[in-house]
This record gives C-alpha cells, sequence and structure tokens, in this order.
C-alpha cells in the first residue's frame, strides 16, 4: 500500500485522517507536528507515539475493527514504553460508531509517558447528534487509563475539555488534584453530576486555585432535565466563591441547549431563580456570557426575554 500511497514518504507536519483509518492510508509521521488520526488498532497508535516525535497535537478517534477482520485478540497484549516529549495536546473524540463495545481510550496509553503534555480533552464529535453519542460513557479501566497516564507524566495540565458527562468522585476529583496549576476548563454537566461538580468547583474545596477560564455545557437529551437549571442554587455558590478571596476566575461561558429535549424544562425562570444572578454578574464586570440555544441571552433581545421572560 505504501507504493501507491505518496504521503507515505512526504515530509509532512499537518495531516486529518477524517473517518480513514489510518491503515487505509499511513502517512509520514517523522516531522508531523498535528494530527487527527482514525484507528481501531491500538499497536498502530502505539507505532505513531513512537515515530512522530516532533508531535505536538494529537487527534485520537477510535473506530470500529472491519468486519472482514474480525479479530480479538485472546491473551493481553504488552507494548515497549514509549516517552514522548513534545506532545502537549491529547484528545480523544468520542462518536456514535464507537459510543457501543468499542474501547476509546486504548491499552498502549498504559505504555505512553507525556511529560510536556499540558491539554488534554474527551470531545464529543461535532458532526453527529449528541444522543446517539452521550450513552457510550467509557469504562471504569479507560477513566483509570487517562488517571495513571497523567500520575505518571507528572506533567502541569492547565486545560482541560469534557465534552461529555465524567463521573466526578472517581475521575473529575482525581484529575483536577493533579492539576494544581490549572487555567481552563471546559465540562459538560447532566443532572446526575452538575451538583457535584458545582460542590467540587467551590473555591473553599481547594481545587484548582488558579482556574481563569470556566466554560460550562448543558444539553438535556430526551426526557432528561437540565442539570444547570435543576442545580441553580450550588451553581451560584460556586461561581460567588469564585469572585472573591484568592481566586483567579476572569472568564465564564455557560451554554444550554434544548435542542434534544423532549420536555418543558420551565422556560422562561421563575424570578427567584438563582440563575438571574448572571445578570448582576455581567453588571459587575465579570466576563460571563450564556448561550441559550446559541444566542447570548444575556444581551438585550429575543433569547434574554425567552429565557428571563420579559420585565
Amino acid at each position: 500500500m505504501a507504493d501507491d500511497n505518496p504521503f507515505s514518504s512526504s515530509p509532512i507536519t499537518e495531516a486529518t485522517l477524517h473517518r480513514i483509518p489510518y491503515s487505509y492510508m499511513p502517512i509520514n509521521v517523522r516531522v508531523l507536528q498535528r494530527f487527527r488520526v482514525c484507528s481501531y488498532d491500538p499497536a498502530e497508535i502505539h507505532s505513531i507515539f513512537r515515530n512522530s516525535q516532533h508531535l505536538i497535537e494529537i487527534v485520537i478517534t477510535t473506530c470500529p475493527t472491519p468486519r472482514f477482520l474480525n479479530v480479538e485478540p485472546l491473551l493481553p497484549i504488552t507494548y515497549p514504553p514509549v516517552v514522548h516529549t513534545s506532545l502537549r495536546q491529547l484528545s480523544f473524540v468520542l462518536t456514535w460508531e464507537n459510543a457501543r463495545r468499542i474501547t476509546k481510550i486504548p491499552v498502549t496509553l498504559d505504555y505512553i509517558t507525556l511529560p510536556a503534555l499540558n491539554e488534554f480533552q474527551i470531545l464529543a464529535s461535532q458532526t453527529q447528534p449528541l444522543p446517539g453519542i452521550l450513552p457510550g460513557t467509557l469504562e471504569p479501566i479507560e477513566y483509570s487509563r487517562i488517571i495513571n497516564l497523567v500520575h505518571r507524566c507528572g506533567c502541569d495540565l492547565t486545560d482541560l475539555t469534557f465534552s461529555v458527562p465524567v463521573p466526578v468522585s472517581s475521575f473529575l476529583l482525581p484529575m483536577l488534584r493533579q492539576s494544581p496549576a490549572l487555567e481552563k476548563l471546559d465540562i459538560f454537566v447532566d443532572a446526575d453530576t452538575a451538583g457535584d461538580v458545582f460542590r467540587v468547583l467551590t473555591l473553599a474545596e481547594g481545587k484548582v486555585p488558579n482556574l481563569k477560564k470556566l466554560r460550562i455545557a448543558d444539553a438535556p437529551c430526551r426526557g432528561a432535565v437540565s442539570g444547570l437549571l435543576l442545580e441553580g442554587d450550588a451553581f451560584r455558590a460556586m461561581v460567588r466563591s469564585r469572585l472573591s478571596g484568592d481566586s483567579h476566575l476572569k472568564s465564564l461561558q455557560l451554554s444550554l441547549k434544548t435542542t434534544w429535549s423532549r420536555q418543558d424544562l420551565l422556560i422562561p425562570i421563575a424570578r427567584d431563580s438563582p440563575l438571574h444572578d448572571l445578570v448582576k454578574m455581567k453588571e459587575e464586570g465579570l466576563d460571563v456570557e450564556f448561550l441559550f440555544n446559541l444566542e447570548d441571552c444575556l444581551l438585550e433581545g429575543e433569547a434574554f426575554n425567552l429565557f428571563f421572560g420579559s420585565s
């Protein structure tokens, strides 16, 4: 295949293989710096890390094994350890195809050390409906794999993104404890996790004291309620704690999408809702944005009236 593929020998610094498994189009990774790759083979991922020592960003989407291969290893496979000293950003993408019965965080992560890593992301595909992706939560061993990677690397994470709900006690807390230098957190909440997330992020808890930018997204699906609306008091307490004392919070962005909701979310919100405090926070000078179905509802206009009610 390499003889028919000009990319297997040509030096490339950036590459995106969108929905094309790497094995179908192997490229020369020796000078690669940014790579978006699809792969079903953990050994392939290991090879990329081993041979691309100039790589600074990689986005990995695991995909199903082609049906004609139907390969299931009978015994656990181990790999030689790899120390990759230049990678700064590591991202994994969840899709409808890999939402069920597919390992999203490959076992090869157990054999890789990334001392320069400062940004980690678990992303939801932007080209597919969210309700089809959300059921595909990671397995406990996959969350442990990520925690162990960060611990083993001894890196200073400054940027974390979780575009799907994650377990708070078993995953988010350990990640925050290992990331005292964290400056930016982008997190998705739902009715099950929102309260715990807000309480963990309260300044008095002592987690991520250097947090400067916080983004919280909520998109209730089907019959679910909004975690942000349900836990408004905990949210307000968390934000207020970050606006006083030794807090470094400079920017707050909220996003609430009702596209996939099948029930009344009690919008406009009640006059005594703690979320009305967002208007006061903006007036007090906080860089705050609240996107309600992609429209900033803290600005006077239709979105404001839809969410907060007309005066």
